[in-house]
């Protein structure tokens, strides 16, 4: 089992517990993080920073319609052939 000591106490702590039984809290690095940036002003080069994760899926522009249905229509007409080709002879015949 993995675990920590505490600094006040020295006593050995499992890892997923959040406060010792002396009393002392563990704070975590999500906590201390969203700490530091409350007391730092906010900046714009927030969005470039590497390490922040993103919360939402970006969305991708678009294409000329007309360039995107006929991609579309070639990856299905050669998905469905060579699935098809691909599941001859396969698994338990039909009855």
């Amino acid at each position: 089992m993995a675990t920590k000591s505490c600094p006040q106490c020295d006593q050995q702590v499992p890892v997923a517990c959040k406060s010792c039984p002396c009393g002392y809290i563990f704070i975590s690095r999500k906590l201390l993080h969203a700490k530091q940036t409350e007391r730092l002003p906010p900046s714009s080069g927030n969005r470039s920073d590497p390490k922040r994760r993103r919360t939402e899926r970006i969305k991708r522009e678009r294409i000329h319609n007309t360039v995107n249905r006929d991609l579309e229509n070639r990856r299905r007409s050669r998905t469905n052939s060579q699935s098809e080709a691909a599941r001859r002879g396969r698994g338990r015949p039909k009855t």
